[in-house]
Formats: structure tokens, sequence, C-alpha cells
């Protein structure tokens, strides 16, 4: 083929040449912009895993912390609670000394009268012993029913539980119907409420609820029996002795002691 013919058979062929090169080009500047989008959109992928996992970290934290601010409310919220009780058992101890006092008022009033003044008279210092008390509980004519029971008393007072329940049982034994007789039964439940013999407490208690439904003990004693139960964790049986003091004594400090204590139960 001469150069003439060779030449002119280039000319032909030249634009498709062309044509097919600005193809390739152009599928080639395609596929680079395929590919780099493709690799834009990885890396918004990884973005949002990323920004995924730090939203779920969050919420955990938010969560774990939510968790330990409802936790210190509620303890807060039971040691208020507990402080009350604490406060209300400490009032029980001041009334009964209180009454005890009164006891030997009237009786010391009594035996004045009838001897017409030459009496022992018992010591005021706040530190006189035992044996001094019960010297003086013997010189003003105390019955051994309140002197078996108050020695019982001060036995539970100081931390003696077994001393002091050895003391109320033997009271309840020889002086069933004594006016103390609730009291006394109610401070065996205490015994083994503070010894944390929960069972044995919500029995004894019962019994106060069911012999001495109208003494002055009732209502605490069911107080103590929702509590025993939630101790042990019943807590569904220990609501239902706290509404039962509500709803019976709703002017009384146990009820009042009853509704804190359901309200850390929410």
């Amino acid at each position: 083929m001469n150069p003439p013919k060779i030449l002119k058979s280039f000319r032909q062929w030249l634009p498709i040449l062309m044509i097919a090169a600005m193809a390739a080009f152009a599928g080639c500047s395609s596929q680079n912009r395929v590919r780099a989008q493709q690799s834009e959109l990885d890396n918004m992928r990884r973005e949002i895993r990323y920004l995924k996992d730090q939203n779920s970290q969050l919420r955990r934290e938010l969560d774990d912390l939510k968790k330990r601010l409802s936790e210190q409310e509620l303890s807060i919220k039971q040691s208020k609670a507990d402080i009350a009780a604490q406060m209300l058992e400490v009032s029980q101890q001041v009334q009964a000394v209180q009454n005890q006092l009164q006891d030997i008022n009237y009786r010391i009033t009594a035996v004045t009268q009838k001897s017409g003044g030459n009496v022992y008279q018992p010591p005021t210092e706040s530190a006189a012993s035992d044996d001094t008390a019960q010297t003086t509980a013997a010189a003003l004519g105390m019955d051994e029913s309140r002197e078996l029971y108050n020695t019982a008393y001060r036995d539970l007072i100081r931390g003696n539980y077994q001393l002091a329940l050895q003391g109320f049982r033997q009271f309840m034994q020889q002086y069933p119907n004594n006016e103390l007789a609730d009291n006394a039964q109610y401070w065996i439940g205490e015994v083994f409420y503070a010894q944390g013999r929960f069972p044995n407490a919500i029995e004894e208690f019962e019994k106060v609820v069911k012999l001495y439904r109208n003494g002055d003990k009732t209502a605490s004693a069911i107080l103590k029996i929702g509590y025993a139960y939630l101790s042990i964790g019943e807590t569904e049986q220990g609501k239902i002795y706290l509404d039962e003091v509500i709803k019976d004594y709703p002017d009384s400090q146990e009820a009042n002691l009853a509704k804190g204590r359901l309200a850390t139960l929410q």
C-alpha cells in the first residue's frame, strides 16, 4: 500500500479512534468518580457506626447515673425512715421511764401519808446503783410484778437480750392479766427484732395484736411486723401491715412512720 492510500485510510479511521479514546477516558473518569463516591460513602458509614457507638455508650452512662441517683435517693429515704423508727423506740423508752417515775412518786406520796412523813427517800443522783434502786423499790412497797418488769426492761435497754427475754417471759407467765402484760409481750418481740430474728419477732408481735387489740402497743406491734417482713424480703406482706397501721391508726406516729417507709418502696 502506497503512502497516499495509508494516509487516506488513517484519516478515515482517525475520528473513530478519537471517539474511542474519548469514550475510554470518560469511562476511566466515571470509574474514578464512582470509586471516590464509594470511598466517601464508606467513610460516612464508619462515622455513623462510630457515632452510634458513642451514643450507646453515653446512654449507658446516663442510665447508670440515673440508677445511682435513684439508689442514693432510696438510701436517704430509708435512712430517714430508720431514724424515725429509732426515735419512736427511744420515745417509747422515755415514756416507760416517765411512767415508772410517776408510779414511784405516787407510791412515795402514798407511803409518806401512811407513815406521817417518816419514810426512806431514794437518792436523787442519776448514778445510783441498781442495788440501791431495787432497795428503794422494796422500801416503797413496789409489788414484785413491777420490779420484775423493770428489771427485764433495764436488761433490754442495756442490750442484755437473753436476760430481758427471760424476765419478760417470766412476767407473762406469772402475771398474764397485769396491766403491763401487753407491754411485756411487745418487748419480747423487740428482743427478737433487735437480734435480727425476724420470724420470731413477727410471731411475738402477732400475739400483741391478737391478745391486746385495744392496748397501747398494738399500733407499734403492727408496724414492727411490717418492718420485719420487709427485712426478710417479703415486701408485699410488709406493705399489707404498713397499710393496716395507716388505716387503723391514721393519727398516730406509727402511721407517719409507715407512710415514710412505704414511700421508699415505690
